[in-house]
């Protein structure tokens, strides 16, 4: 996980942040241009929100996700990912990239906390906040 946070951050250096705008989201909508909505997870950095508005005007809905610690360290614990090997959860939180990511809530259109509900009922809770977003 520590080598991928590593590589984000080579990115970010070398294309001043603009990698996930210029080389995932602008590709991906040009290749389909009837798609009505996206869904990107995860912007790490307050300056990708602030590249994705800048490119996307006001067509962006920034949601940060929220859970307690408690419950991302047992989420951790179980991926059992391959890249997660001889990282520990609490050496991954305390990583710059990590702790930028928590304070992107202060700049987010909506907060929700994906901790008590299934990922199925906070998808629904988003969509509904979206449709409340697009129509003010």
């Amino acid at each position: 996980r520590l080598d991928l946070v590593n590589l984000g951050d080579q990115l970010d250096d070398k294309t001043a942040y603009r990698w996930v705008v210029s080389e995932v989201a602008v590709p991906a909508l040009q290749e389909y241009p009837d798609q009505r909505a996206w869904v990107f997870d995860s912007v790490r950095k307050k300056v990708q929100v602030e590249h994705f508005r800048k490119e996307f005007d006001e067509r962006v809905f920034h949601v940060h996700l929220t859970a307690p610690d408690e419950v991302l360290r047992e989420r951790f614990s179980a991926r059992g990912r391959e890249a997660d090997e001889n990282a520990e959860f609490d050496q991954v939180i305390a990583t710059a990239n990590e702790q930028e990511a928590r304070s992107l809530e202060n700049m987010a259109d909506h907060l929700e906390g994906n901790h008590s509900q299934s990922a199925e009922q906070t998808a629904r809770l988003i969509a509904e906040a979206f449709t409340k977003w697009q129509r003010s």
